[in-house]
């Protein structure tokens, strides 16, 4: 089952529905945690949500990252203006990362780049250089496995997946056996249709998919689209695990043959990642990690 719209998925586990950017949430009586905030774009009316599915009293207090693109962190400066009680929580990999200044600076060039696709944009007024970056920054961080706890009986572990990202964390969520992750577990394209979302590392995500798919997962949920539960789990877990392994095989077989790299290339765009949606960041991502995608198989 395919869940896109907004609400309570599970007792305190929340879908937040932004377009095709999608957010989780765990809500307890007084505090909140978020997964992802997304663009700064998105942050009003990603609050607007938070407070019409949500405890009235429960206010955001942590803010947990799967990894550092844009789209997915790009509004952390706006959030902690709105919501300056927040601590943001990320590993290691990303703190350090975050010490390096042009990965800021492209972060908040994207980020202002894609919020200003949006139909809310024209009364969107983005934060000034300087006060976005003393803002996107990781106030804790945590080793793999890790496990958090919000009362009365939800947890989530903290699972490094070096596959979409070279910083990227999955987060397996108690008691539900479900998965926060990113596109490290690729993107899902309706039943019959996964593509890799491997950016960085191929073989990092083909061992993490593998790993996945021998835990009694009930849940993905992913960074869009929304989430798949049941036997849709399984089903898209095999299917990016064959499709990463056919497109790396037959793409050597084809330009060692002979074909057009170009031939190639359209090919699998085409069958894997293109689309026909007017959401600017479901085109945005899409595109990116095919470009990744074939700069590892040429």
């Amino acid at each position: 089952m395919l869940i896109r719209a907004s609400g309570e998925v599970f007792p305190g586990f929340y879908l937040l529905s932004l377009g095709n950017s999608t957010h989780y949430l765990i809500a307890g009586d007084a505090d909140c945690t978020l997964f992802d905030p997304g663009l700064s774009v998105h942050i009003g009316p990603l609050l607007e949500r938070i407070r019409q599915f949500s405890p009235r009293s429960a206010v955001i207090k942590d803010v947990f990252l799967t990894h550092l693109h844009a789209e997915r962190v790009g509004g952390l400066p706006v959030l902690r203006k709105l919501c300056p009680q927040i601590k943001v929580w990320g590993s290691p990999a990303m703190k350090e990362r975050l010490s390096d200044e042009r990965l800021i600076r492209s972060i908040f060039e994207e980020d202002r780049q894609l919020s200003a696709l949006y139909p809310e944009a024209p009364s969107f007024v983005p934060l000034p250089w300087d006060e976005y970056r003393n803002q996107l920054v990781i106030d804790r961080v945590f080793p793999e496995s890790q496990t958090f706890a919000c009362p009365p009986d939800l947890s989530w572990r903290a699972v490094f997946s070096a596959g979409h990202t070279p910083e990227s964390v999955f987060y397996f969520i108690e008691p539900f056996h479900l998965l926060i992750a990113d596109e490290g577990v690729g993107y899902f394209r309706g039943k019959h249709l996964a593509a890799p979302g491997a950016d960085a590392d191929l073989g990092e995500s083909l061992q993490t998919l593998q790993r996945l798919k021998n835990m009694e997962l009930e849940a993905i949920c992913f960074p869009n689209t929304g989430l798949i539960t049941g036997e849709l789990v399984g089903r898209h877990l095999e299917a990016v695990i064959q499709n990463t392994q056919d497109l790396t095989s037959q793409a050597e077989k084809s330009i060692k043959s002979g074909t057009d790299p170009g031939v190639v290339r359209e090919v699998i765009y085409s069958s894997f990642y293109a689309t026909a949606s007017h959401d600017p960041l479901i085109r945005h991502v899409l595109d990116r990690s095919f470009e990744s995608l074939w700069c590892q198989l040429t």
